[in-house]
């Protein structure tokens, strides 16, 4: 992460992940995992490594909502878990600070904070085609 970088998000308050970026932190996600034992790790993972809590699951769409707080900053965090071919799944991070404008790269650090975790949990593997 680069000075203008964390200078640009002085006045952003929102990060994500996609396919078509250079930093490693926000890329998406592809694991060789079901959507359920993904869905089902982040349970986990926001009640035990980041201080958050599950606000919303939303089992049908793949979507879960973990509402952090560091401080006297919040978080809204909206995961999505997407099926691709048998076994394989695929993750999205939306990441919003909400009581104010401008987020630091905290958004960026909890999103990496979460896909690590996940790193940790399942087989890390290429976009299939």
């Amino acid at each position: 992460m680069n000075v203008f970088y964390a200078v640009s998000r002085l006045f952003r308050d929102s990060e994500e992940t996609k396919d078509n970026t250079t930093d490693d932190a926000l890329r998406s996600r592809y694991y060789q995992a079901s959507v359920q034992d993904v869905l089902d790790a982040l349970s986990v993972i926001a009640v035990e490594n980041v201080p958050g809590e599950i606000v919303s699951q939303d089992l049908e769409r793949g979507e879960v909502m973990i509402h952090l707080q560091e401080g006297s900053k919040i978080f809204d965090m909206t995961v999505t878990v997407i099926p691709l071919e048998r076994g394989v799944a695929a993750v999205d991070i939306v990441s919003n600070v909400r009581n104010r404008k401008g987020d630091l790269t905290r958004n960026r650090k909890w999103i990496h904070e979460v896909l690590k975790c996940l790193d940790h949990r399942f087989e890390r593997i290429e976009k299939p085609s």
